[in-house]
This record gives structure tokens, C-alpha cells and sequence, in this order.
């Protein structure tokens, strides 16, 4: 589960990467354009962040109990 939410994390980043580096731009009357990187990127960043968080507490309970 570890793995899988830091692939998420990973993934999350190189989606801002990419949306930061090609695709954000603001046109002639001032209007930002985006691309799904953004909120794609930033979903996979939180969910990633809040599964290390609970693994970690899980973690944390199950060596108290042992």
C-alpha cells in the first residue's frame, strides 16, 4: 500500500511538471488556460499524501499493540 501511494505521489508531481512546463498559459485578454494536468495532478498528490499518512498511522497502532 506504501508503494502504491507513493506512485501516486510521483505521478501527481510529474502531472504538475508537465502542466507548469506546456500547457499553462495566460492568452491576450488575461485569461489563464489549463489543461486536466492540474487538477488531475493535484487529486493524485492528496490522495497519495493521505494514503502515506494513514499507512504510517496504521503502522504506528499496530507496533503499539505488539
Amino acid at each position: 500500500m506504501l508503494k502504491i501511494s507513493l506512485l501516486l505521489i510521483i505521478i501527481g508531481i510529474l502531472f504538475l511538471s508537465i502542466e507548469n512546463i506546456f500547457y499553462q498559459y495566460v492568452d491576450e485578454s488575461g485569461l489563464l488556460h489549463e489543461s486536466l494536468f492540474l487538477p488531475i495532478g493535484v487529486i493524485l498528490l492528496l490522495a497519495g499524501t493521505i494514503t502515506v499518512i494513514i499507512v504510517l498511522i496504521k503502522r504506528k497502532i499496530n507496533k503499539t499493540k505488539n
